[in-house]
């Protein structure tokens, strides 16, 4: 089923800033290395607006189209899409308010689970790559150096097979947003950002 759900495209949109969060948290600045997360909330949250009708503001209108814009199109009270510019301020009203809320939410479920934020970050600073197993040892309270303990107990499987999952007691106590999981199958490597972001979707749905 390719179909999405507004609960579940606002979750992705957290997940998302979750990289962001944890510079301002951690670091209290800000890098360029959520410039690509940032362009992706924009995009799925002007979508939502602009295609899937979830904007009660705006309501169920497709105002974003693939036909081609004519000279002058742009001109007089007409906006790039086609439609006036009072409407063209809704719409970036719509979506600063999704992006602006999946924010506050990141940075309160960060804030909230901070001890399991920092464990993560020690570990991936000593190991550079976690897996599922350890994503779920430290979501159950796990110190890191315990987790860092258990990771080289398996050093040795997780070579021999990068894809591993986790054992079933371990998947009973975390839920991991579908995309993410997909995400961890395709590659076993992935940075520290990214862990954060799985995190943040873990931590939002435990």
């Amino acid at each position: 089923d390719n179909d999405v759900s507004y609960n579940k495209l606002v979750d992705n949109i957290c997940m998302s800033l979750g990289g962001r969060v944890a510079e301002e948290l951690v670091i209290h600045d800000v890098t360029t290395g959520a410039s690509a997360d940032i362009q992706h909330v924009s995009d799925i949250a002007r979508r939502m607006v602009t295609q899937w009708g979830m904007s009660e503001k705006l309501g169920l209108v497709a105002y974003d189209n693939d036909q081609p814009v004519f000279v002058g199109m742009e001109y007089g009270n007409q906006s790039r899409g086609g439609y006036s510019q009072e409407t063209a301020a809704a719409i970036d009203s719509e979506v600063r308010a999704l992006v602006a809320q999946a924010h506050s939410r990141a940075t309160k479920l960060l804030k909230e689970n901070r001890v399991i934020l920092d464990n993560m970050a020690r570990v991936l600073v000593e190991k550079e790559t976690i897996y599922t197993e350890e994503v779920a040892m430290l979501m159950k309270g796990m110190n890191y150096k315990d987790v860092i303990a258990e990771m080289e107990k398996t050093e040795g499987d997780h070579e021999a097979n990068p894809f591993a999952r986790a054992t079933k007691e371990d998947k009973e106590h975390l839920v991991v947003d579908e995309t993410a999981e997909k995400k961890t199958e395709q590659t076993a490597e992935t940075s520290a950002e990214r862990h954060l972001d799985a995190a943040l979707t873990a931590i939002g749905e435990y």
